[in-house]
């Protein structure tokens, strides 16, 4: 405020001037601000039995939640392996395969991408072999390890079938991708039900990597395929696997040989979760209930970070837990089901009806054990868990209690006070429950939930386009097409005139300079002529029309082109995730700040123009758009350099050069206008 006030203070009419400007972007920044957060609201739901999508012909009352574990399976989910980046990951692999397994017993593993680093962007064949031979070291079984594809283990693939796509070659489901290399699905059969999996390869082929960022894609080949194995409905659950969290990939464009988008097959599929990899550590910003499909979407930390996930089915209702690798006791619940993953896929009047609290805890034999755990709800003591001794698979520690006492519609605070051997100190866990299905949702951080909840894909696109349509419009439509072409030059000349009195007279008002915006913006591109009219049109095609950059891939057999809204290889398009980004950047903030830039230096350089436009005025704005469009140039090329090298940075056709042209016609059009004022008589020179 005291900027503005000084400005008010030496120029009244740049103060104005410069609200006028500046007023359609606040008010549109007040719209962003008070309606985005209006799109994120999400009202919690409570399922009743009636709400609940099960499978055709499930009987959900015929079982009952009790001190058993006969209807009870456990999975492991490790994801990002990250093979080759250091001796570390291969001593964290081992070690899970060694010692963790053998205390939790899952029945079998999934792993969501990233098996190997393939270091400097390439495939190395050793990463491969290490991975066949762990597996083979510990005896794992084919039938119960099931890989998906990363974005690292594609990078310098040219396709598909090139001979440096190791995955193909070293997975231990290489059969299962003879003929799906897309998407695959695998059963697991149990005397109490089947449980599908879909394996999805949501990945780039090839993989450019930055600048362009490493965000999944589908291809119609995928959801044929997907389309195809998935049968829902005839399965207690079914989950999908893959490396991309559901959020990062871009598929809300492409559609099967049926017509269906991957939205469309998750929202008629009873799809209950997503499980996925690639955010490494932020991984706990990634789990949530997605509203719109009603799937649970958990991105699985990383085991380079010496984390994994085990996930429990009970009784068809579904629990999962992060843990670390040497991290004792394990704690995974499984009844009541925690109310920030309830699902309308799951038979949640088995928790009302069930009869015992149930917990699973894996102890290890050389750390301190589990003797006792108090159980308390809403902060009243209601007993001690006990474990089933003569199990010999699950360490299942239950507790009787009556559900029916919780029934209302209020989530319940449950805790785990934790109680080992040798006085160690206690640990507690606690989490909210539902018996009524009652969902709670989580209260991320601000900025991960925008990360979360925001569509990039359509968002990144809108924002650009917007930005061209208004690009052009101001070239177009207002420049020469509806002044020049439509009226005469008596009505234009008139018109300035008019525009110059009260521009220039004392009744200049903010009001009324709000009014005029439209009247000043077609006075302003009048002024523009031809020749840098011309320019500048030609300037705004090449800008989508010619390539952003082009660089080499897969190992620099291939020439990959890219342009603002995608690229091509080898002739396949793909569309990457921060193309559009670029194109943002440089719309905004260099080829807009320039035109108006060009546009004032040519008004000025004119012998009339208005009293607003003082010395002061031009170099003030002069120098902001110089500074903006400098500094976001400067960024794009420092990316295309930074990450290409210098070759890729200097043969780039679009952005750079195009912003380097602008700049020089800004600087020819400043320093034309700072020889005019020199030229300029001083008030002395008037009066003699």
């Amino acid at each position: 405020m005291k900027i503005l006030s000084k400005i008010k203070k030496i120029n009244p009419r740049l103060f104005h001037h410069f609200l006028r400007d500046y007023f359609f972007v606040t008010l549109f920044s007040i719209v962003v601000l008070v309606v985005w957060p209006l799109t994120l609201v999400e009202f919690p739901e409570k399922y009743d039995k009636e709400d609940l999508l099960l499978p055709k012909g499930y009987d959900s009352d015929k079982y009952v939640m009790d001190n058993t574990t006969d209807r009870l399976l456990t999975f492991v989910q490790l994801s990002d392996l990250h093979l080759g980046c250091s001796n570390s990951e291969k001593v964290n692999l081992e070690e899970y395969l060694s010692q963790e397994q053998a205390y939790i017993k899952p029945k079998f593993h999934v792993i969501t991408g990233d098996i190997t680093q393939a270091r400097t962007r390439i495939q190395h064949e050793s990463d491969w072999i290490l991975y066949n031979e762990i597996l083979e070291k510990y005896n794992v079984s084919m039938d119960l390890w099931f890989d998906a594809q990363g974005n690292h283990d594609l990078y310098g693939v040219l396709n598909q079938e090139d001979k440096y796509n190791y995955y193909f070659q070293y997975t231990i489901n290489r059969d299962k991708l003879r003929d799906r290399p897309f998407a695959y699905k695998f059963s697991y059969n149990a005397t109490f039900g089947t449980y599908d999996f879909h394996v999805l390869n949501f990945v780039h082929v090839p993989n450019p990597d930055s600048p362009y960022g490493t965000l999944g894609a589908d291809s119609v080949d995928l959801l044929d395929q997907f389309e195809k194995n998935v049968d829902s409905w005839h399965a207690n659950h079914t989950f999908i696997l893959s490396h991309f969290p559901i959020r990062t990939n871009l598929y809300t464009h492409k559609t099967s040989h049926s017509k269906k988008s991957m939205r469309d097959i998750l929202r008629e599929e009873r799809i209950f979760a997503y499980l996925s990899g690639h955010t490494h550590h932020y991984g706990n910003y990634l789990q949530k209930l997605d509203s719109k499909t009603n799937i649970i979407q958990a991105s699985a930390r990383a085991i380079k970070w010496r984390e994994y996930r085990i996930v429990a089915i009970d009784n068809d209702i579904v629990n999962f837990i992060e843990t670390d690798l040497d991290e004792w006791p394990k704690f995974l619940p499984t009844n009541p089901k925690n109310a920030l993953f309830i699902s309308k896929h799951e038979p949640l009047e088995r928790i009302s009806q069930s009869t015992h609290i149930r917990v699973l805890i894996y102890d290890h034999p050389s750390k301190s054990r589990v003797v006792s755990v108090q159980v308390k709800i809403d902060g009243k003591e209601i007993g001690y868990m006990r474990r089933r001794i003569r199990e010999p698979t699950y360490p299942l520690w239950v507790m009787p209690w009556n559900p029916h006492d919780y029934e209302g519609e209020d989530l319940h605070d449950i805790k785990f006070k934790l109680i080992f051997e040798d006085e160690v100190k206690p640990k507690t866990k606690q989490y909210k429950f539902s018996v009524v299905g009652q969902q709670q949702y989580l209260n991320l951080d601000p900025k991960w939930d925008f990360k979360y909840r925001t569509d990039w894909d359509r968002s990144r696109r809108s924002i650009f386009w917007i930005g061209f349509v208004i690009l052009f419009s101001r070239l177009f439509l207002f420049s020469k097409i509806l002044i020049s072409f439509c009226f005469s030059k008596t009505f234009v000349s008139n018109f300035q005139n008019d525009l110059f009195q009260v521009l220039n007279g004392d009744q200049y008002k903010l009001f009324r300079a709000i009014i005029l915006h439209f009247k000043v913006t077609l006075w302003r591109h009048v002024q523009l002529s031809n020749r840098y009219w011309c320019c500048l049109c030609v300037l705004a095609v090449l800008s989508i029309a010619l390539p952003s950059i082009i660089f080499r891939v897969a190992n620099k057999r291939a020439w990959l082109v890219v342009w603002v809204f995608g690229g091509c290889v080898e002739g396949s398009c793909y569309q990457y995730g921060k193309t559009y980004v670029f194109g943002i950047l440089f719309t905004y903030f260099v080829f807009l700040p320039a035109l108006e830039l060009i546009i004032d230096l040519e008004i000025a350089n004119k012998e009339q123009s208005p009293n607003f436009m003082t010395e002061r005025y031009i170099i003030f704005r002069s120098l902001a758009h110089f500074i903006v469009f400098i500094i976001v140039s400067v960024y794009i090329f420092h990316q295309y350099i930074r990450n290409l090298g210098p070759i890729g940075g200097v043969i780039s056709l679009g952005h750079i050069y195009i912003a380097f042209f602008l700049f020089i016609l800004s600087s020819y059009l400043f320093i034309k206008w700072i020889k005019k004022i020199k030229k300029k008589p001083t008030q002395t020179e008037i009066s003699l």
